[in-house]
């Protein structure tokens, strides 16, 4: 069996705006007690209407509430794939299955139903003849999102399961120009034929597209099954939050605590979130409240010690309009004064909480219809929690993975730009990387290979060795292997542009996958402070683009020319009055790219052929 190995190192690059192309790989779930809670699903007696789920609640990571959901280990319930979604969390839809693994793994372009979500069996029996007209399933579906896009061909099916246990379409959405992946669209679907009123009806999402990864990715929330209702039923008396809170430490989500508190002020920000109305008609007069504790731990016997630093409640603007979505930043932050300079280490635990009148009654001025939502309680998704870290280590990720992501090719590299926020410089003598397991059990064993532990930040020692930075850094490796070594990759923050490989000699900024790598560098005593070497520029060559022949302005100690494949192209060098000239042995038209070695400094640039 080979053995896949990376290089780990601390570099400063010369960063060019080009892309290549990054994997984004699957990641197991954790099933915890899945095999139980699947027979105890089984048990489950039909419920009576109404039926609705928003996805901001469950009582298992991962998968939907297993009271509501009969089905449903195969998508996964995550904060960061849906993009502007009407509450927080959504359920996604691709062609990973229940553990997280494809479906298929020896055909890369295979299609078929994928995931599947099936509701609780529901007793439509109860529902008297005269209001079985009105009935109606009504949900929000959004094509991509944060994942990889459908394909034409690609869908997301509803079906119903009739008085003889069969499953009938009821609807099949599919791929044309008005879907957009920044946006949740509705869909209004009747129970309306006799033959879906029966003691065990129930309903299905179905996605159907490749089976081989995270790919044809369909995102769903804001489920809702009921009579009293017609085809535009699409208000509720809700306003919820949308989206997690942002950082309270700008773009990281952890800072050591000795860069932190060089400048407390600084470094902590007012995060902010989205919230949005999902009731049509007057302005929603909304407050909140907004709690922070820090716990703060240290060193030696001394004892821990939790302090509330912040109680709050503001109210919002002026109300929120119908079907109005807005971004708003909390009023305050924790005192900077509040932290204990002696101390070893903190957390801050956020928690925000919104004041509406979600179930209030008009009797009250308020708009909750008790006849037709009991028991629902639209307040559940009116809560966000968030949590902070001042240790040693820098992170952009808020410790979750989502999935991983890598390059396949041996000898890729990727570099990862962290900015230090202090001006002093320091050591870093650790890097945590997590190593999530995928794919099929081959790849696991040669993952295994790597790590020791699957699953977990993986720190690799670099004492004695320990390097010193100084200002901005970056935190690269490379792999010496073919296939995908992936990192943990977050879909809750994005840090994407500060990312960059090299495949073929350039390093190529990150312009595509949203995300941030769970990777950290961790400080602390030890090494010898280097700084960082000044950028070293590559010799211009004239005349680019050319037809072939071209100079450059030095002589140079060492010359090569590569395709974009990496292969090496034939050319000859001369020197002419300190100039080097190159002449291509076959001048192709496109692009090309030239290594030079000047002054013991390796330099990359790329050349074009013109026609």
């Amino acid at each position: 069996m080979r053995k896949s190995s990376l290089i780990i190192f601390i570099v400063c690059l010369l960063a060019h705006t080009v892309f290549a192309q990054f994997t984004v790989v699957p990641i197991p779930k954790t099933p915890g007690k899945k095999q139980s809670r699947m027979q105890a699903r089984q048990q489950l007696a039909p419920m009576r209407l109404p039926f609705w789920d928003d996805f901001s609640f469950s009582n298992s990571p991962y998968y939907p509430h297993d009271t509501l959901w009969q089905s449903g280990s195969s998508v996964s319930l995550n904060f960061g794939t849906g993009v502007n979604p009407p509450s927080l969390g959504v359920v996604t839809f691709d062609g990973l299955d229940s553990l997280g693994k494809p479906y298929n793994v020896s055909d890369a372009l295979a299609k078929g139903f994928a995931d599947s979500l099936i509701s609780r069996p529901l007793s439509l029996d109860l529902v008297p003849a005269a209001l079985r007209p009105t009935v109606y399933l009504s949900f929000y579906y959004q094509f991509m999102g944060n994942g990889e896009a459908p394909d034409p061909g690609d869908n997301l099916t509803v079906d119903f399961k009739n008085d003889q246990g069969k499953w009938e379409n009821a609807k099949t959405i599919g791929i044309d120009a008005s879907l957009k992946a920044d946006s949740f669209n509705t869909m209004v679907i009747p129970v309306a034929d006799d033959r879906f009123f029966h003691p065990a009806f129930q309903f299905r999402f179905r996605s159907f597209g490749r089976l081989s990864g995270p790919y044809d990715t369909w995102n769903v929330d804001y489920v809702y099954l009921n009579s009293g209702r017609d085809s535009s039923d699409t208000s509720f008396p809700d306003r919820a939050i949308a989206t997690p809170l942002t950082s309270l430490f700008n773009e990281y989500w952890s800072i050591p605590k000795k860069h932190f508190m060089t400048d407390v002020a600084a470094n902590l920000t007012k995060p902010s979130l989205s919230i949005y109305n999902l009731r049509v008609g007057n302005i929603q007069p909304l407050s909140y409240s907004y709690h922070a504790e820090v716990v703060t731990y240290h060193p030696g016997p001394s004892r821990d010690s939790v302090i509330v630093v912040l109680q709050d409640s503001t109210s919002v603007g002026n109300g929120l309009a119908g079907r109005e979505r807005r971004t708003f930043t909390v009023g305050s932050i924790p005192d900077p004064g509040l932290f204990d300079v002696s101390a070893d280490s903190f957390k801050i635990k956020l928690r925000l909480s919104l004041a509406t009148k979600d179930n209030v009654l008009p009797a009250n001025n308020g708009d909750y219809d008790s006849a037709k939502y009991k028991p629902i309680d639209f307040r559940v998704n009116d809560t966000t929690r968030a949590e902070f870290a001042l240790s040693d280590y820098y992170a952009y990720d808020d410790g979750t993975a989502e999935y991983g992501i890598g390059l396949n090719q041996p000898g890729a590299q990727v570099a990862y730009l962290f900015e230090m926020k202090t001006a002093e410089p320091d050591t870093i003598v650790a890097i945590d990387f997590y190593f999530p397991r995928f794919g099929d059990e081959s790849s696991q064993i040669i993952l295994l290979r790597i790590l020791s532990d699957l699953n977990k930040f993986k720190r690799h020692i670099l004492t004695p060795n320990a390097v010193g930075v100084q200002g901005s850094f970056y935190i690269g490796w490379k792999q010496s292997s073919a296939g995908t070594i992936p990192i943990g990759w977050d879909k809750n923050t994005d840090s994407g542009d500060k990312i960059y490989s090299n495949t073929n000699g350039l390093w190529d900024l990150n312009l595509i996958e949203k995300g941030s790598m769970m990777v950290h560098p961790v400080f602390g005593k030890g090494g010898v402070v280097t700084g960082i070497s000044p950028e070293v520029l590559p010799p211009d060559a004239f005349p680019n683009p050319s037809s072939g022949i071209f100079y450059l302005p030095e002589e140079m100690e060492y010359v090569q020319l590569f395709d974009l494949a990496g292969k090496p192209v034939g050319f000859s060098r001369e020197v002419q009055d300190h100039q080097t000239k190159i002449t291509m042995t076959q001048a192709y038209p496109g692009l090309y790219v030239l290594k030079t070695l000047s002054n013991k400094k390796y330099t990359t640039q790329k050349i074009m052929v013109r026609p």
